[in-house]
């Protein structure tokens, strides 16, 4: 879930121009992007601590296995498991959201990013935008037993698919967008708790 950002080299001076991807030696870009990972990671911090855990009234191995299910409906591939307490897994960004979810994700997230690109590069980052393609979703999924039920903790980070070329001097990004990151735990949240047992479904929001 943190998405490429392609800044298109379309400003009125290059208008009509061919657009053409990042410039991985630009400083500005740089600045941008240590900017974006900077408020990203403010966002993502907060969002964890909202929704990414939640405790079910519930054994471990029932919540186990109705989490391995709905991973593996959204898309996910699991990578690894250990007992019935921890998943590794992952999925192409591209895959997380339908187009409808996509567009209500950059209608969120991309102003803001619009406004930190413009900072930095004037306006030509009036044409920045959030895109998926190259990133791929690591996920870790923690269950362990506690008051009588089970807390289920999901974590997750960004990484890219293709290696940084030697002379880039862009940071790494592994936080998503704050609205695409709540998006992705909602759609994990609501489908568990319509596919496990009814008592699930009263769970314990302290």
């Amino acid at each position: 879930m943190n998405y490429r950002l392609i800044l298109l080299c379309c400003g009125i001076l290059l208008a009509g121009a061919k657009c053409t991807e990042v410039d991985v030696t630009d400083p500005k870009v740089a600045a941008v992007m240590n900017e974006l990972n900077t408020e990203w990671r403010k966002g993502y911090q907060a969002m964890l601590a909202e929704v990414g855990a939640r405790h079910y009234p519930m054994d471990r191995s029932t919540a186990f296995n109705g989490m391995r299910k709905v991973l593996e409906e959204l898309g996910f591939t699991i990578a690894m498991t250990e007992g019935e307490y921890y998943l590794g897994v992952h999925i192409l960004a591209q895959e997380m959201f339908t187009e409808e979810e996509w567009q209500a994700i950059r209608a969120r997230d991309e102003p803001g990013m619009k406004t930190i690109a413009v900072k930095h590069l004037g306006l030509k980052g009036n044409f920045a935008e959030l895109e998926p393609e190259g990133l791929m979703i690591d996920g870790v999924i923690t269950l362990l037993e506690n008051s009588g039920g089970v807390d289920i903790s999901i974590t997750f980070r960004l990484r890219a698919i293709k290696e940084a070329p030697p002379e880039s001097i862009l940071p790494r990004r592994e936080y998503p967008p704050p609205y695409a990151a709540r998006t992705g735990y909602e759609k994990i949240w609501n489908r568990f708790e319509r596919l496990v047992p009814p008592l699930a479904r009263m769970r314990d929001k302290d």
